[in-house]
């Protein structure tokens, strides 16, 4: 029995001593388990200010954006002026809730929206039509960047109309050529505003009344040339009226005066083959009439040589005389230096000739085997 009772309390001491063993086991859990609930509140304490402090920054953001949102809206547009934009722009900053943010863009909204139809009804290039669709444009709208869009469309529809009315004007523009009219279009195609256009069609009339001008000053002018014989007045001036282009024109004239100096030289040169000596009379029309065919520099050498014919033909001029006037003539560079020289060597001939008429006079006045009744006779 005593070592029964032995076997039972030490079986006894061993469960006693587990079971104080669990107790300090199951109280080591319990403050574990206390700290794990402290920790736990302590961890959901922080988030919900974490969360809170989120909330808010978001807030901030959204505030934030909604400001340079709205400031964004009013520094784009040309419908405010630099005053309106830094007063709406202070408010907008001092704004604490979006919807603050909002009342303060809604007034700059409504003040673009004004200046808008007033820009619209003041410009006169903008027809009543699109007066009209576009202020039903900006009173729908519900942003700055809808107004101004409204604004853009409406000038760029009459923009396009504009250019298609000029471009279809300028085609009925009559006197001008298709490739003058092409250059004036394709300025109204580049015109950026409505003036520009505008003044592209001007400048398109004002060539076309330029042109006119131009070709009755031209026709003018040729019928002016002394030189120039009917039928090539009738030639030069259909020539201008044929013209589409000034330079046309200009080039027409131009043709025309040279054709009236050619006219001039042809005429002088004929004058010289006339009073050439050597040309008998029945070749000096040929002469003449082939003139017209040779070039300037040909017309001035047939010149020089019927001059320095005429000249050797002179009776009262020495060799040496007519080697000085020969010699000018060949330094001369045009048919009017030529018959100058010619003219002087005549007059030259005439003024020695009157000398030896006057040195024979006196001669017959001293002879005394002329009776002095028939001195005058003789002199004569």
């Amino acid at each position: 029995l005593q070592d029964a009772k032995t076997a039972l309390e030490t079986k006894i001491k061993a469960n006693e001593d587990l079971i104080n063993t669990l107790k300090e086991q199951l109280k080591a859990i319990n403050e574990k388990d206390t700290e794990q609930d402290k920790s736990i509140k302590d961890l959901k304490k922080k988030l919900d200010e974490l969360t809170k402090r989120n909330e808010t920054l978001e807030k901030e953001m959204a505030l934030n954006k909604a400001k340079s949102d709205a400031k964004a809206q009013i520094y784009s547009t040309d419908l405010l002026n630099g005053l309106d934009k830094t007063g709406y722009a202070v408010k907008i900053d001092a704004a604490t809730t979006p919807e603050e943010v909002k009342v303060a863009l809604n007034e700059a909204l409504a003040k673009a929206k004004e200046n808008a139809l007033k820009k619209i009804n003041e410009d006169k290039n903008l027809s009543q039509e699109i007066k009209d669709a576009v202020k039903q444009d900006v009173e729908k709208a519900n942003t700055i960047p809808e107004v101004d869009y409204a604004i853009e469309k409406a000038y760029a529809d009459a923009l396009g109309k504009a250019k298609l009315d000029a471009k279809q004007e300028i085609d009925k523009i009559e006197g001008l050529s298709e490739k003058v009219k092409d250059n004036f279009k394709d300025k109204v195609d580049k015109a950026s505003t409505i003036p520009a256009v505008n003044e592209a069609l001007e400048q398109a009339k004002k060539y076309a009344e330029d042109l006119n001008i131009a070709k009755e000053t031209a026709k003018n002018e040729i019928d002016s040339l002394a030189n120039l014989k009917d039928t090539d007045k009738i030639s030069a001036k259909a020539a201008v009226d044929a013209a589409t282009t000034l330079e046309e024109v200009k080039k027409a004239l131009e043709d025309a005066k040279a054709q009236d100096i050619k006219n001039k030289k042809v005429a002088e040169t004929g004058d010289l083959i006339d009073k050439d000596p050597t040309i008998g009379p029945d070749k000096k029309q040929e002469e003449k009439d082939g003139l017209k065919d040779l070039t300037e520099e040909q017309l001035l050498a047939k010149a020089k040589d019927s001059a320095k014919n005429i000249i050797n033909a002179l009776k009262n001029l020495s060799q040496e005389e007519k080697d000085d006037f020969i010699a000018r003539i060949d330094l001369a560079t045009t048919i009017p230096e030529v018959k100058t020289i010619v003219e002087e060597a005549r007059a030259k001939d005439l003024e020695n000739k009157n000398i030896a008429i006057d040195d024979t006079g006196k001669i017959i006045d001293e002879d005394p085997t002329i009776d002095p009744d028939k001195k005058q006779e003789e002199k004569d």
